[in-house]
Order: structure tokens, then sequence, then C-alpha cells
């Protein structure tokens, strides 16, 4: 017989990059090998400002970014298809002007008190808007919502004063308490044939609305 040796290629473990300034603080962090950015890597690293995403990269799980304050980036990569809980929580600096096409989920608290965001749309595969996942993205445009959608949970859009939506996607059937408070210059026209439950001061401070006509699916309105 002979003996043949065959050697089996190890995979790599997924590592870190990391840059450090003279007081030792993380400023830029580049991670490689793996397939999401793990929960709370990189949470409360308040002088992290550049990061580089691992190739393929599907996930950004919960608090992975949580107040990154100084974080900025141009993009998302195109792979991303969900952004989990408080991911970008108080990433005031982010100022993305885009998502990836490709995301089905954006998840509760995922892009709270990040004030830099300017967002004008968001990607077309969106399915679920989790609460308070916009809150206080003062400087956000955003003039149209995902057709996907079929609810607005509570506080989505909260104080996000500047957003243009007009109208909404036809297959929402239901807007939580407080989905848009506050959403003061938001033009709202008009409100879907198909909704049913519109919760307690979902439009509260909602001055520039000119809703004319209520649906006839409509079967209750909070206080």
């Amino acid at each position: 017989s002979v003996d043949v040796n065959v050697e089996v290629p190890v995979p790599k473990e997924p590592y870190t990059e990391e840059t450090y300034d003279d007081d030792g603080n993380l400023i830029a962090a580049a991670l490689h090998g793996c397939s999401y950015v793990p929960i709370k890597k990189f949470s409360d690293k308040s002088y992290l400002s550049t990061f580089i995403f691992p190739d393929g990269v599907e996930k950004i799980q919960r608090g992975a970014f949580y107040s990154c304050s100084k974080l900025d980036m141009d993009q998302i990569p195109s792979s991303v298809k969900k952004i989990e809980e408080d991911a970008f929580y108080n990433c005031g600096n982010l100022k993305l002007k885009s998502l990836p096409e490709g995301l089905s989920e954006i998840a509760d608290y995922a892009f709270r008190y990040c004030r830099s965001l300017r967002l004008e749309y968001l990607p077309s595969d969106v399915q679920s808007i989790g609460t308070c996942a916009f809150q206080q993205c003062w400087n956000m445009p955003l003039s149209t919502l995902p057709s996907g959608l079929t609810n607005i949970s509570s506080y989505a859009f909260m104080d996000c004063s500047i957003i243009k939506i007009t109208s909404l996607p036809e297959g929402i059937t239901r807007i939580e308490d407080n989905a848009f408070y506050s959403c003061f210059y938001m033009p709202l026209a008009s409100l879907p044939n198909n909704i049913s439950y519109i919760g307690k001061e979902a439009f509260y401070y909602c001055n520039r609305l000119t809703i004319k006509k209520l649906p006839e699916n409509l079967k209750y309105i909070g206080s």
C-alpha cells in the first residue's frame, strides 16, 4: 500500500485589525473571516471613526456599533440582509445616504439617535422596521417607504422632523403608537385604503398633514 499524505487546509479564524491613537483609544478597525459583525463587538468604542466590513458580510448583530459616536462610513456592503437591534444606536456621526438594496430587516433601535443620517429612501426589499428604529434621526430627508411594509412600528420615525413622505405603501394595515410622533414637516396627503388601525399619538405634532379622507377600512384611531 502507498501512504498518501493529504494536507487539509485549516479554516482561518475570524480576526480584527485594529488601530489605536496615542491614548490607547480604538480609532479604526477591519474585520475579516466572518459573515457577520458580532454582538456588541465595538460597543461604546466612542473614538472609532473608520471600519472595514468583512467580505460577504450578511448580518450586523445586536449592539455591534452601539454608541460609536464618531463612526462614519460611505456605505454598508450590498451583501447585508439584516441589521439587528441597537446595531448603530447613538452613532451620531453616521451620514449614510443609502442602505443595501438586499436588506430585508431593520430591527428595534437599529439607528436610534443617528442624528446625522441622510437616508432619502429605504431599500425595496425591507419588510420589517422595528420599534424606535429611526427615532430622532432629525436630519433624515426620507421621502418613500418600501412597498412590502405592512406595519409601521411604535416610535419607528418619532422626531424625524424633516421626512418628506407624502403617501404610505398600500400594503400597510397598522400604524402603531407614536409611529410618526413629531414628524413636523411630513407632508402626508393620504392613507392606504387597507389601513385598519392607527395607534395613539401616531401623528402627534405632524403639523403639515393634508389628509382629507380616512380609509373606509379604518376601525380604530387611538387618543
